[in-house]
Parts: C-alpha cells; sequence; structure tokens
C-alpha cells in the first residue's frame, strides 16, 4: 500500500497546485467520517481500499440519493470493469497511471454539470474569468492574479452579484485539513481590488458587516 499512498499524495499535491481544496483518506472508513463533516464538490475514488471494496462505497452513496460528482480512478481497466464502476453510479472512470491535466480537467467538467454552469467563462463587464485555467483578462489583457485571490474572484463572480460570506470564502480556499491565516481573506480581496481599480474602475468589490462581500458592476464609476 505504500506505492499507493505516495500517488495518492502525488495526485493530492498537484490538484491542490490547481487550486483544488484536497482531503486525502486512505480507506473506506475515513472516507465515510470525512464526508460526514464536510461538503465536497467531487470525489476521486480508488477501488483497492484496505477495509472494502471502493465500489460498495460508491454504490452505498447512490443508495442513499448522495448525488456527490464521482471519478473512479483505479488499475481496473478491463471493459466490464468499466461498466460496472459506471453501472454502480460512478459519473466518469479512469485508469491508472493517468495525466494529472486529464484528472483536471474531468473533474472540472463534473463539477460544472453538477452545479448546473455549461460555460467556464464569467463575466462582468469588461471582465471576464476562466474557470478551467482560472486566468481573468479584462478588455482582453491578462489580469496578473495568483491562485487565491483568484480562486476569491472566481467565488465572487459565481455570486452574481448577490452577497458571499467571509466563511463561505474561506471554506471555497481550504480544505478539512487545512486552514487560513486570520485575515488572510481581507488581504486577497484588497489585491483584487487593486488589481482592479486602474484596469476597471467600473468594477467594485463591496463589503457589508454580516453579510460578506460581492462584486458588482457600476455603469457609471
Amino acid at each position: 500500500m505504500e506505492d499507493e499512498q505516495r500517488l495518492a499524495e502525488l495526485l493530492s499535491d498537484a490538484l491542490r497546485r490547481q487550486g483544488w481544496a484536497v482531503d486525502a483518506v486512505g480507506s473506506c472508513a475515513d472516507a465515510y467520517a470525512a464526508l460526514r463533516v464536510a461538503s465536497y464538490r467531487a470525489m476521486v475514488l480508488d477501488l483497492g481500499l484496505p477495509d472494502g471494496d471502493g465500489m460498495a462505497l460508491l454504490r452505498n452513496l447512490r443508495a442513499v440519493g448522495d448525488t456527490l460528482p464521482v471519478l473512479v480512478l483505479t488499475a481496473r481497466g478491463r471493459l466490464g470493469e468499466k461498466v460496472a464502476g459506471l453501472n454502480a453510479g460512478a459519473d466518469d472512470y479512469m485508469v491508472k497511471p493517468c495525466a494529472t491535466p486529464e484528472l483536471h480537467a474531468r473533474l472540472l467538467a463534473l463539477t460544472r454539470r453538477a452545479s448546473g454552469a455549461p460555460a467556464p467563462v464569467l463575466r462582468l463587464g469588461p471582465l471576464e474569468f476562466d474557470q478551467s485555467s482560472r486566468m481573468a483578462t479584462v478588455h482582453g489583457e491578462p489580469l496578473r492574479l495568483t491562485l487565491r485571490p483568484a480562486m476569491v474572484l472566481e467565488s465572487l463572480l459565481q455570486a452574481k452579484g448577490r452577497f458571499v460570506s467571509r466563511t463561505q470564502l474561506q471554506e471555497n480556499l481550504v480544505s478539512f485539513q487545512g486552514g487560513l491565516e486570520s485575515g488572510a481573506i481581507e488581504v486577497y480581496i484588497t489585491r483584487l481590488r487593486r488589481s482592479l481599480e486602474e484596469r476597471a474602475p467600473e468594477i467594485r468589490i463591496e463589503n457589508q458587516r454580516g453579510f460578506g462581500y460581492r462584486i458588482l458592476l457600476d455603469p457609471s464609476p
């Protein structure tokens, strides 16, 4: 199991670099425990787990009506095994070894379908944000942002003018196992405002105590 654990760590690190908050667990019991205390956008499931078959875990999720997108990632590559996995409720099926850019792209596709957002590009006036690459442009020119401010911007744009609480922004950035330094959200908001104020003064980020933050288009800046 040491090789499997190492592979899980490498994949987790690669996905984190792409902006995903990842909880890597190594057993069915740990997976059930994580699902009880946290809300996830998707699950990457290996079928060969030390305390049970991942297929049984998948069937149990579907039996109780859990619609969490599940991508099976396994060494079981025969056609019959793929069909069995999809019939058990998997939304996608990949055979190891896999390329992490493909895994990232497939996870994005799963989460877009689950959220009902087929288009990966978010727009607000001259600002465009590509959710696939997490790259922003203003008037077609790149807006240079590091990963976490870009993720905050993505959350604000997804809300379409509604307030997003500070707590929700934090949850979008961290995993069940991680955390943020105190005041980090405020720092990222400040960076976003500075990046936008010269390039797109008609776009503003507001904050209201008790409600959080929202991004708006002001027609007369």
